[in-house]
């Protein structure tokens, strides 16, 4: 197969997307095929559209069906990123020999149970999901609460929550060639451990490699808006629970609130609204157990989804003129097709499943890929969403937020719904309905009964090919590549910068930008193409005010956005509110509620400030430069100390960290053998003596009365030239305000 040097292709692409480096370095980055040497074998994205049109074409002439598409008709839809567009997994893996990958984009493993090996085990099928470019999502809800009793050494166990952290870290050493691993861990609002897991973020360096998100139920929401108590309970399902406490449901509520507003988590995720929507949990094998990583897909136990997303800037006609209007003809056609070709990505997904499992030399990793082949075949769940609803709307017009634009929206997602649901009957007319179809499980669905009530009739004569179809994903580098704006969000700037994670492994690439976790990005100017194109096509600079930015629309207009689109998607979808810096925490919490009353199946809020973004503006850009003197705030006489023993290498220490504000500012520490300080004391005192001549003394005050304890001079009695010199290091930096989180690496 013909090779392409690296300078050929970055021209080629550069030439494709009409001088956009983002899109081109997207292109080449994560989707161009290589082969296993690394060297690439397409020139620009018409061979890769042409790769996968013969893929899908392949599959089409399987059925044998007068209704096939035609190998031309799948180019037309596909190329130029126009109209339907495979997401990131299927893009890269469709008629990809080189690489074993499943094209599932997003997987749900089953919650660990309540011991050891379980735990261990969901770990292992983590690291083998993410090896193979799966994005996973697992519920810790089973896993018994902190403090209670465990036959083995420990005596009681650490908490569901703290197992959050060993997922996590799988999911960050885990590399995808080119990405990082991606990881939803969720835990039922009921469960004991709900406040530890609430904060446990907060810390910077914990949970650092996956997103977390809580289970609501309609039961706490009520709790919260009657002001009244709520049982924590566990098991969180059980009838007869063995533990159970009893919470003000209010001041969890505002725990959470205040988090989210802060950290931009836990997201929150409407349970209930779920479970009642969505088709696929009515049958006893899809019971929905957890989210992906960006929360658009509830899915079962190791069930998975291939995405595929409808471009909808492309249906505008005359966009920016008089008479621009959507085309919900064409729209309409084309969903049928999109339809189609996600039920022969499932197929193409079945094929490599298949591979998987044969090539799996591994028990555990073999059996994974068995369970993964099972669900897709009984359930064949596909996620047919959309990009582009920003700029679609702009090119009618419309601002965003605006009540016309909120019926067009609604009315688009509604044909959707219909056009997909339709094709999906029709293919099971020519292939026959997915095999766990039943029309008396799932007739009294609130979804299903939304249908038209033809296409209900219709479903319950002929079946339905898919047990669940529908969802709307981020689609970040689909639009970058469409150059459109992203999934259902308005558009962040109509100029901003853009950073793109680089990859762990690659240590050539030079990092823009280096974030509070160390983790490095490249960064891109981007003006958004909307604009452009309307600036050029009417010789302006003036910039109309439907062009509205997204941290201009009103948070409310976007409940009323989602919940337009929300009732028309049986899965979920993904979306986040940006908010101004200092939003209120009342502001938020005002907003969590009316998602839910709306029916939202999940909320994320994103809060100017609270964590370094992937979209920024170009002021905050340009303020990585600044290179601020922090000088350190004046030790007061006392200082409250908390004291720790870790065991190091088989060896006892003390170590004494200061805390100002609650904030760690000093360490003293070294071997418990110099010093002996009874293990009921967990807190003290170390007293400040300055001396103008020699070093400044510090004694250790412990105990109050009867039971006070001096000892004097604390830091000589520690003072070891092997590691003294770290503890002042490590006090100087805390001081000056460095991140805990770098002091800690």
């Amino acid at each position: 197969m013909k090779t392409y040097t690296r300078e050929e292709v970055e021209q080629a692409t550069l030439d494709y997307f009409n001088g956009d480096e983002l899109a081109a370095n997207v292109w080449i980055t994560k989707y161009c095929l290589k082969n296993k040497n690394g060297e690439l074998l397409e020139k620009t994205p018409k061979d890769m559209h042409k790769r996968i049109t013969s893929e899908f074409y392949r599959v089409e002439q399987k059925f044998n069906s007068n209704r096939a598409l035609t190998k031309e008709k799948i180019s037309q839809y596909l190329n130029n990123f126009k109209y339907i567009v495979p997401q990131g997994s299927p893009m890269m893996g469709i008629g990809n020999n080189h690489v074993n990958v499943s094209l599932s984009n997003c997987v749900v493993v089953a919650p660990p149970q309540d011991n050891i090996s379980s735990i261990i085990d969901s770990g292992k099928d983590l690291a083998n999901l993410f090896k193979r470019r799966c994005g996973v999502g697992l519920d810790i809800s089973c896993l018994r609460p902190e403090g209670t009793p465990v036959s083995n050494s420990a005596g009681t166990t650490s908490g569901a929550w703290s197992f959050a952290d060993f997922y996590s870290y799988v999911c960050r050493m885990i590399g995808q060639n080119g990405r990082r691993g991606a990881l939803m861990i969720s835990m039922d609002i009921r469960h004991p451990d709900i406040f530890k897991f609430a904060t446990m973020k907060h810390d910077l360096t914990k949970v650092t490699g996956a997103n977390v998100s809580i289970r609501i139920t309609d039961e706490f929401m009520e709790a919260v808006e009657s002001n009244s108590k709520f049982t924590l309970r566990f098991p969180v399902d059980s009838d007869e629970p063995t533990h159970t406490t009893e919470i003000d449901a209010q001041e969890l509520w505002q725990l959470v609130v205040e988090s989210a507003t802060k950290t931009a988590e836990p997201g929150l995720l409407m349970w209930d609204n779920i479970l009642k929507y969505l088709p696929a949990n009515e049958y006893e094998d899809f019971k929905t157990e957890c989210v992906n990583p960006c929360a658009e897909l509830p899915l079962s136990s190791y069930d998975s989804c291939r995405l595929i997303s409808m471009n909808l800037k492309n249906f505008v006609k005359n966009p920016f003129g008089k008479n621009a209007k959507f085309d919900f003809d064409n729209f309409s056609e084309a969903v049928g097709a999109g339809m189609r070709l996600s039920d022969d990505l499932v197929e193409l997904e079945l094929e490599k499943l298949e591979d998987l499992r044969s090539l799996s030399d591994q028990p555990d990793e073999k059996a994974l890929w068995n369970k993964l082949y099972e669900t897709c075949r009984k359930g064949r769940r596909t996620g047919l969403g959309t990009h582009g609803l920003a700029d679609a709307i702009a090119c009618l017009g419309l601002a965003y937020d605006s009540d016309e634009a909120i019926e067009v929206i609604d009315k688009i997602y509604e044909t959707l719904k219909v056009s997909s649901y339709r094709e999906s009957v029709e293919l099971a007319k020519e292939r026959g309905s997915f095999p766990s179809f039943d029309w008396d499980t799932e007739k009294d669905n609130l979804f299903i009964k939304s249908l038209p009530e033809d296409l209900q009739e219709s479903i319950k004569k002929y079946g339905r090919r898919n047990i669940s179809i529908l969802t709307n994903a981020p689609t970040g580098s689909v639009s970058i590549m469409s150059q459109t704006s992203s999934g259902l969000e308005p558009v962040f700037r109509n100029f901003y910068i853009r950073r793109r994670k680089l990859d762990h492994s690659d240590t050539n690439a030079k990092a823009d930008f280096v974030d509070e976790l160390g983790d490095r990005w490249k960064e891109f100017n981007v003006y958004h193409h909307n604009l452009k194109t309307y600036l050029e096509k009417f010789n302006t600079e003036d910039i109309p005010e439907f062009f509205i930015e997204s941290d201009k629309i009103n948070w409310l207009k976007r409940i009323q956005i989602q919940a337009a689109i929300q009732r028309h998607i049986d899965h979920s979808i993904s979306s986040t509110i940006n908010l101004p810096a200092e939003t209120a925490t009342s502001v938020v919490g005002d907003l969590y509620f009316e998602g839910w009353k709306r029916g939202l199946k999940g909320i994320t809020v994103y809060v100017d400030g609270s964590r370094s973004g992937v979209l920024v503006t170009e002021s905050e850009a340009n303020n990585k430069d600044a290179f601020p003197q922090n000088h350190a705030p004046r030790r007061p006489e006392d200082l409250t100390c908390e004291i720790h023993r870790p065991t190091i290498k088989g060896e006892e220490w003390t170590i004494l960290v200061g805390l100002m504000d609650d904030k760690p500012y000093e360490v003293i520490g070294g071997l418990s053998t110099y010093v002996s300080i009874p293990k009921k004391y967990t807190h003290g005192t170390i007293i400040k003596h300055s001396r103008k001549s020699t070093d400044s003394r510090y004694d250790l005050m412990v105990g109050e009365g009867d039971d006070e304890l001096l000892i004097k001079d604390v830091a000589k009695i520690f003072d070891n030239p092997n590691y003294s010199v770290f503890t002042r290091m490590i006090s100087l930096a805390l001081r000056h305000g460095s991140g805990i989180q770098y002091v800690v690496e």
